[in-house]
């Protein structure tokens, strides 16, 4: 089941692969579901910093503190196996309200794994894996534009499910082979 959930602030999900907690909204009892963040990330991967600066401007820096982000409303998607316990967020009807968390999860950073020399050369061919609902973090990875594909580098998906009936974003498939996918 794909469900779609409109956020205050986006600024926190940077990084394919992270997710969130969703439960009822107001039931403190509830029992949350961790979900992974579907869609491509809607914050901004944090730049390198620059080099340190010395005497008075540096002191001037540090007791300004990091500059804060203003939120950015934005719309998350997720991809839910439907079970029996789940069956409160699967079924739910439209404009039903939740409780999510902050994002959590350190997600895959791979512009600091697939370029430069961390592993002695920069990567060339990536490989993406996935069954049933663990596509979510994967669509989110090719949708982000972060796996750098094209100047020599390949991207091959490999995704299993038990029936072609049980393959979801077939309709995005067509559109992730146009990215080197």
């Amino acid at each position: 089941v794909s469900i779609k959930m409109n956020v205050d602030d986006g600024t926190e999900f940077i990084y394919p692969g992270q997710y969130v907690q969703v439960k009822i909204a107001g039931d403190d009892e509830a029992k949350p579901a961790f979900l992974a963040i579907a869609s491509a990330p809607s914050g901004e991967v944090p730049k390198p910093p620059p080099p340190a600066k010395k005497g008075k401007a540096a002191e001037a820096d540090a007791a300004a503190g990091p500059e804060p982000s203003a939120p950015v409303p934005t719309t998350w998607e997720f991809l839910i196996k439907k079970t029996d316990n789940n069956d409160w967020i699967t079924s739910a009807a439209a404009g039903a309200t939740f409780d999510v968390s902050q994002v959590m999860g350190g997600g895959f950073p791979m512009a600091e794994n697939l370029e430069g020399f961390k592993y002695d050369f920069p990567t060339q061919n990536i490989l993406l894996f996935a069954t049933g609902s663990g596509i979510a973090p994967i669509r989110s990875a090719i949708e982000s534009d972060q796996l750098g594909i094209g100047g020599g580098r390949t991207c091959t998906l490999y995704y299993g499910v038990r029936t072609p009936d049980d393959m979801p974003y077939v309709s995005k498939f067509p559109e992730w082979e146009a990215k080197g996918v």
